[in-house]
């Protein structure tokens, strides 16, 4: 008869997990970036997706992926080993993998954050692990970090963001080339960073024009607009982390009555840095403030319709035309055509519309009849 092995220990604080202890939990929650494991006492961890299964791996077959996930399900009971923690930030990460890993004279040092995620500004490649409706989980070469990439850093455009546009388009094993690493992230992995595809944030990077370093009043940057707030203006995130506040009043050079009419969340902005107080950074948005076209790259407007344009490129080469059936055949449209469009986007230059489920359209600010509606 086999000798009874000890039941693991309960684990009842983060302060109590080793590393390397082994400890039984339940399922709580599973994410594309990994499984939650609940213990005692609140105390709860994350496997990530590269750690869900014995032996490692570069997590990249669909086997370590969506159907790995299927065998689990809330309330499971399961056994894991700790590969780090943290009771002050009461972090724990977890591994299936009930193996310990080999250790060297430094193997109870506590790893340094900078050692394991690639720098800000970086570009970096990697391999998608996962997709979901917010974005993608994706493995990084070099180091071989987690990280997450949102819906709304695959492209410049809205209509490149949701399920019809290229995050419709990924699954597990696409390799990215160029993912700029935006800013350092825990929520969806830890020690992982977010990302982001957005070609007009890369040359804004390449340029100095994020703000990743150090922010100073007179700066022109490039962000995105996280958050607009009808009573105070619209918040843009800036690089590394930062973020801004552009009031209503500094929206543009006219008075703007319903910003969150105009802007959301996610649209490029590029800013004037009129402040800096301690945390708080205050933005403008008046172009009569920015520079002129010729001190920037390109005419903004040149710049708007070549990232519009390669956004297309891009989803065209994914999906081409006739892969889904007749269904999705292209609707033609003679000059002189009165058409129906949802706006998609504003900008200083036109308005961005889809007019329906492959067609967009663009319609100059100069043709736009703002009070019928009408372009």
């Amino acid at each position: 008869r086999p000798p009874r092995t000890a039941p693991p220990p309960p684990l009842a604080s983060y302060a109590d997990a080793k590393e390397d202890g082994i400890y039984e939990g339940c399922v709580t929650g599973i994410k594309p970036s990994g499984i939650v494991v609940s213990f005692y006492n609140g105390v709860r961890g994350l496997v990530p997706l590269d750690q869900v299964t014995a032996g490692g791996g570069d997590g990249g077959s669909k086997e370590r992926t969506r159907s790995v996930l299927d065998h689990y399900r809330d309330g499971q009971v399961v056994t894991c080993r700790v590969l780090y923690s943290n009771s002050g930030k009461r972090l724990l990460r977890l591994s299936m993998d009930l193996t310990p890993a080999p250790r060297g004279p430094d193997a109870d040092a506590e790893p340094a954050e900078e050692e394991v995620r690639p720098p800000l500004g970086e570009l970096v490649r990697g391999k998608v692990q996962a997709v979901d409706d917010e974005g993608a989980v994706v493995l990084l070469s070099k180091p071989r970090v987690q990280a997450f990439l949102p819906a709304h850093h695959l492209g410049d455009h809205p209509g490149s963001w949701g399920a019809e546009g290229i995050l419709g388009t990924l699954a597990a094993g696409d390799v990215l080339e160029k993912l700029l690493v935006w800013r350092h992230e825990r929520r969806r992995a830890p020690r992982g960073c977010v990302l982001s595809l957005r070609r007009g944030l890369r040359l804004a990077s390449e340029a100095g024009r994020t703000g990743a370093g150090s922010v100073a009043r007179g700066d022109v940057l490039d962000g995105i607009i996280r958050a607009v707030n009808p009573k105070r203006g619209c918040f843009v995130e800036l690089g590394g982390g930062r973020t801004g506040l552009i009031r209503n009043m500094e929206l543009a050079d006219g008075f703007v009555r319903k910003p969150d009419q105009l802007f959301r969340s996610g649209q490029a902005a590029r800013v004037l840095v009129t402040g800096v107080e301690d945390d708080r950074i205050t933005l403008s948005m008046k172009p009569s403030l920015l520079p002129e076209p010729e001190s920037l790259t390109l005419h903004p407007s040149a710049e708007y319709l070549e990232s519009l344009f390669r956004d297309e490129h891009r989803l065209f080469k994914a999906r081409p035309l006739g892969e889904g059936g007749d269904e999705e055949q292209p609707a033609w449209y003679a000059v002189g055509d009165i058409v129906e469009g949802e706006v998609e986007d504003v900008s200083e230059i036109g308005v961005t519309l889809r007019l329906g489920p492959r067609e967009r359209a663009f319609a100059v600010a100069r043709y736009t009849d703002e009070e019928a509606g009408t372009a």
